[in-house]
Formats: C-alpha cells, structure tokens, sequence
C-alpha cells in the first residue's frame, strides 16, 4: 500500500475474508482502504476503535496488528516536566502558577490552568488541533508546544498577525524569529534582508531557526500550470520547501481550505491532463506532510458547516482521512451526488464517529471555561429604522445593477461582489445613526475608547473622515481609521497607540485588516456596522475585544438597517449557527435567539444580550 496508510492499525480478517457489506462499510471511512483480496484492511489510528467496535456488530473476527490507540490522558501526565527542560527557551515566569506568584509588570504572563492542560495534551502528540474561544491565549501555548522539541519552526498566520507573532516570540523567548515578507517590503534597516541571511545568522549563533510566514504568501513562486513564476516573490516557495522544519504551527486553521485541486490542459495530442496547482491550501498540505509535528490553532473550527472541516484536518493529519474530501463529505456531512456533478454537502451525518475519531487530536475549551474570570460582556442587535437612514449616493442601483447582472455569468467572485455591495450600502445608511450613538455613549463616557468595524475601504474611510469632525467637536477626540491599504508596520502604530490610550478615542476598521489574531481588548463599545455574514466572523470580531488581560466591560452593538440586505444575512446566519452548535457544543452565545427575536421585518427586537 502506498505511504498514505504506513501509520494505519492493520486488521487481518481470519479464516475468511471480510463480507462485501463489510467491505462497503469500510470503504466510506475516510483514510480506511481494503486490500484486493478482502483480507486486510488499513485504518487511521483514529478511526480503529470505530472500526473495531463495527467489526464486532457485524459478528466479523479480525486480526489487529498494532496498537489500537487510547485517548491521551493529560491528567496523568507531568506539565513540569516540559517546564523544567524549556525553561531555557521560555521564560519561566510564564509558567508560574498565578495564585502563589501573581503576574507584575515585567513579568505579564501566566498560563491558567485550562492552557496548561491543552499545553500538556498538545506536548504529547505530534497532530494537534487547539479548538479555543479567540483571545484564549493560543499564541503563548502555541509557542510551549513549538519548544517542547527541537529543531526549527515554521508558524503560518495572517499577514496582519505577522507582527503580533514577532513580538510574542521576542518577549517570551530567548529565539530570534524571522518574519518572511516581500522583497519590496523589506526596509534597509531590518536585521536580516533575506531568509538566507537569517538562517547563516542561526548557523553562526548556534539558534534554532522560527520563521513566520503569512498565509497570504504561500503558493507564491508556482504559476497554476507548474512552472516557475519570475515574480519577485518567487523564492517564497522554494525557501520554504527545502527548510527542514520540524514543527509547524498553523495559526488560524481554518484558512486550510481543500488543497486538491486541478487544472485540466489539453496536450499536443488533444488530450486533457489534469496539473496540480499551487494555491494556498495546495502549499500548506505540502509543508504539512514534510514536517514531523503539526499544531493548528482556532477559533472556529466550523466557519459555515460541518464540511469546513476537511481541508483543516488534511492539515493537521495528512495521512489519515484519505487523499480527497469526497469521502469525507460523504460520511459526515450527508454528501449526495450532486445533480451537476460534484457532491452536495450541507447536512450532518455520522456525527458520534467523528467526534471520537477527533477526540485523538482535537483540544477543545469551551469559551465559559477560558473565558470564566474575565470582565462583563453585553450584546446588542439594533434596528436602525429608515427614518433614522441616510441616503447613501455612493452605492447607487445602477452600480448594484451591473454588478447583478456579471454574477448572472455564474462567477462566484462577482457573486460575493454583489453581496459586499449591497452590505456596503445598508453599512453607509447607517452613517448618521453610528455618529449619534458615538456622541451620546462619549457624553455619558467621556473616556471612553470605541470600535467600528465595517467592510470595504471607502467605507471606512468616509466614516473615519465624518467621526473625526464631529469628534473634535466634542472636545479633541483621537480618531483613526485603517483598512487593508494601510501597510502592516502603520496598522501595529495605530494598535499600540489605540491600546496606550487613555480616552476619549475612536478606531474605525475594515474585517479583513482588523478582524483576526489582533488584541484590541481596551475597548468600552464595539458598533458593528457591516453585518458580518459568517458565523467565524461573528465569533472573530468580538473575540478582538473580549480576550484574556481585558480590564474593561465592553458592549458590542450589531446595527442591522430596517429594509435592506442585512436581513438577508441575518437570515443567512441563522441557517449556518445550528450546525456550528451543534458539532461543537457551543452556543455561541444566544446570537441566533437575539436575531431570530427579530423576525426579520424588524418589528420587535430583542436588544439586550444581558451579562456573560
């Protein structure tokens, strides 16, 4: 059999060979493959006390060749052993206990007792997948996990969190990372100009090499039919491709999306070859199978539904759910042949045999478990009725109009240009509605720090522009306003001055440059003016705010404008929530209930969230 199955718990039937029901059944298990003969049969470890248990229903008397595996006891394990040997590596005040040694200010960090036990279950595996709220502290048990062995590591994140990583690994280590960006983005006075400056920097000083790269930048330097790219960042590839890495962190894992994919070319007999193309997911499953330990953190395993899944434990687990998503979502999410070709996936099945299967590699802490000690919380959604509207110019039907009538091509990136427009207009009505809530909460607050999050740049822009007039005003309030266009090393200036702050002050933001692995916990209000349309995003935005170290209470307000696309998304989310739910366990917090309450023709509303 191929190296697919090498780490597979064998069953060899014995006298006979397994039944053709038998068979079939253990054809849909992902990663499970039968010999010719019907007389072997090859199992991830994960999947053997399943198979085992379906073996015994069927009456079938098999062979088991290795070692059935068991779930990892962490409470039998020693953390202090693991304390004590990287003691030298991470500074030993992050492991003291809080209560006998409270934190000071030199000496800010110190684990708790759910980021210990994840630490401990994660130590002891060399697939891991931390399943934890966003602001549980991933980064710092990502970096304990990292230095548990040697040898270098490799940390994939976002292009906003790049710097964030920079700083953690600064602070709490004696390592000197490198942070890979484009050649045009490296600046004369940056210590290392390349990656092999760095690493005769780490032969030379005897350092483990600790790169970070952002997601955003692998499968750069491949063309999708193979070839060598000649862009300036062609080298990203390669360089990453020949470091030996030995642990890689995967950082927001649900990135990982299904990494098979093929370009079909015809050949010069007129033939169509299928070349494999080297996108994101593509170069991530390739260095997830060259490392020896794989560590994913998130905070929403489960973005849309049940199917998000595959591409995240193809990641974290590259030989044991077999080499295509197909069988998977056959097995767990209800997948049907689809009318069209392709399967059609949006249900759940088989849900107690997967959560067994990821039960091996999966730590999952609930958020009121991480989440417990920290400050109040409240949630609002608000109907912003049309009176209380504005007439937003900028998005004209004519612009929505053309950009319906593209979509109608069947492109799916015109679609979800149709839908960021049509959220942009209902977030620009809600422009003066946004201005007079900030002026009431600072005249009952006058320090107080406030955050809005909205979708595209021109939005946060002109809002940006409109608070900091009526900011000064009211008496002088700092305003910033940043989005994707801003570059990186300007956006961390912005955070640290907004966390610095004593108030009054006003951060206006774009998801995509704000809304992942940043810490923006200083904040009295979040408005939320752009209708997040995922529930990864919901549980991301307010995960900036309500994070570990946060000292103050936050409100976050959802405004949802009366007749317009926003209660298309409301709509939307309530669709996606109960498979979230569901698989995780995880109420998300009463969101549904709070939306559902609103009955979409936005008569009644339930406002108030109360107190997590």
């Amino acid at each position: 059999m191929s190296s697919l199955f090498a780490i597979a718990t064998v069953f060899d039937a014995v006298g006979v060979a397994f039944p053709a029901d038998v068979i079939a059944e253990l054809k849909q298990i992902p990663g499970t493959a039968v010999a010719k003969t019907g007389l072997r049969a090859w199992v991830p470890p994960t999947a053997a006390f399943g198979v085992a248990e379906m073996l015994s229903r069927h009456g079938v008397v098999a062979g088991i060749k290795g070692t059935l595996p068991r779930h990892y006891n962490h409470e039998t394990s020693c953390i202090e052993t693991a304390r004590l040997s990287r003691a030298s590596e991470l500074h030993s005040w992050v492991w003291d206990d809080p209560e006998t040694s409270p934190p000071t200010a030199t000496e800010p960090i110190r684990l708790l007792p759910f980021q210990r036990d994840a630490i401990a279950f994660a130590v002891g595996n060399d697939s891991v997948a931390l399943w934890e709220s966003a602001g549980a502290g991933k980064t710092v048990q990502g970096l304990a996990w990292a230095l548990a062995q040697p040898g270098a590591v490799l940390v994939i994140t976002r292009a906003g969190a790049r710097e964030t990583h920079r700083r953690e690994t600064l602070r709490l280590t004696s390592l000197v990372p490198f942070v890979f960006l484009p050649k045009s983005r490296i600046r004369k006075r940056d210590q290392f100009q390349s990656i092999d400056s760095y690493l005769e920097f780490c032969t030379q000083t005897a350092s483990r090499p600790f790169v970070i790269v952002a997601w955003e930048m692998l499968g750069q330097g491949k063309r999708e039919d193979g070839e060598d790219d000649a862009s300036e960042d062609a080298s990203v590839l390669q360089h990453l491709m020949s470091l030996p890495f030995v642990s890689i962190i995967f950082d927001e894992l649900h990135r990982g999306k299904n990494q098979r994919r093929k370009r079909w070319v015809p050949t010069q007999d007129n033939k169509l070859e299928g070349r494999d193309t080297y996108n994101t997911s593509s170069v991530a499953h390739i260095l997830a199978s060259k490392a020896r330990r794989r560590l994913g953190t998130t905070a929403t395993p489960i973005g849309h539904r049940l199917s998000d899944l595959w591409g995240q434990v193809s990641l974290i687990e590259p030989w044991s759910w077999g080499p295509s998503a197909s069988r998977f979502l056959f097995r767990y999410c209800d997948g049907k042949d689809g009318e069209f070709g392709g399967v059609e996936a949006v249900g759940m099945s088989n849900v107690d045999e997967l959560k067994t299967r990821l039960g091996y590699t999966v730590y999952h802490v609930p958020k009121h478990v991480s989440h417990a000690q920290l400050p109040a919380k409240r949630r609002e959604v608000i109907r912003v009725s049309a009176a209380d509207q504005v007439n937003a110019k900028r998005w004209t039907a004519k612009t929505i109009k053309d950009a319906v009538m593209e979509a109608k091509t069947g492109s799916h990136v015109a679609k979800a240009r149709v839908q960021q427009l049509r959220l942009a207009e209902a977030s620009a009505r809600k422009r003066r509605y946004i201005i007079n809530d900030v002026k009431a909460w600072l005249a009952d607050q006058p320090n107080a720090k406030i955050l809005i999050f909205t979708g595209l740049i021109q939005d946060c822009d002109d809002l940006g522009t409109m608070l900091e007039t009526a900011g000064g005003k009211l008496g002088g309030v700092q305003v910033w306003a940043a989005s994707g266009t801003t570059a990186g090393d300007v956006r961390s200036e912005i955070q640290d001055a907004y966390m610095a702050h004593p108030g009054p002050c006003i951060l206006v933001g774009t998801y995509k440059a704000w809304g992942e692995s940043l810490n923006l916990q200083d904040t009295d209000l979040l408005l939320v003016s752009m209708l997040p349309w995922t529930v990864d995003m919901v549980i991301q935005l307010e995960g900036r705010v309500h994070r570990i170290g946060m000292l103050r209470k936050v409100l976050i307000r959802y405004l949802i404008a009366e007749d317009t696309y926003d209660e298309r998304i409301a709509d939307i989310l309530l669709s996606k929530l109960p498979a979230v739910e569901a698989f995780t366990g995880d109420n998300v917090e009463g969101f549904g209930d709070q939306l559902s309450g609103i009955d979409f023709d936005l008569s009644e509303l339930s406002s108030m969230y109360g107190v997590v």
